[in-house]
């Protein structure tokens, strides 16, 4: 049976331990945000492979979602409102599967342009557009489930004793 304080099963600190994890992705927002904005302000002479931007922008999406309930100053609320519930879920579960596209289509870019060698490749503006829209097609795809299904469903949607986040 798990240690119980203040309604979280997470350790005999669970204050502690949620600042420190919050920390970690605040920390983490900071430098996926300088690097966004590294890669857009940068001039090189070969341009990154756009799935790239991708992964960089879905992780920091990513990131925000598991602290909405800190910028919200409910995160030791052991039940917090339901609309900040219903909206962690709905963009963890459309971002995470589109975070997992977006890394495969990175991954296969990576190992097409090795193939290729270090030629500049241009690419057809079709399959850049293909490339980009992807994953976030795959997070609608995952996400309008979630939303109906907390919306029909409310009282599933609900924070765990165990968990950071709704």
């Amino acid at each position: 049976m798990p240690l119980v304080v203040d309604g979280f099963a997470l350790g005999s600190r669970p204050r502690a331990i949620q600042i420190v994890w919050f920390s970690l992705l605040i920390v983490a927002q900071a430098g996926l945000a300088l690097l966004l904005l590294t890669y857009y302000l940068s001039k090189s002479a070969q341009p990154r492979i756009p799935s790239l931007y991708n992964v960089v922008f879905l992780s920091f999406l990513e990131s925000i979602v598991y602290v909405i309930l800190f910028y919200t100053g409910q995160y030791m609320n052991t039940d917090p409102p339901y609309i900040q519930c219903f909206l962690q879920a709905v963009l963890k579960h459309g971002l995470d599967p589109a975070f997992i596209v977006s890394s495969l289509l990175l991954v296969s870019e990576t190992w097409l342009n090795t193939l290729q060698g270090p030629k500049k490749s241009s690419r057809p503006i079709i399959r850049q557009v293909t490339l980009l829209a992807l994953p976030y097609f795959n997070a609608l795809l995952f996400a309008i489930p979630a939303a109906v299904l907390g919306l029909r469903f409310r009282e599933k949607v609900v924070r765990g004793p165990h968990s950071f986040f709704s």
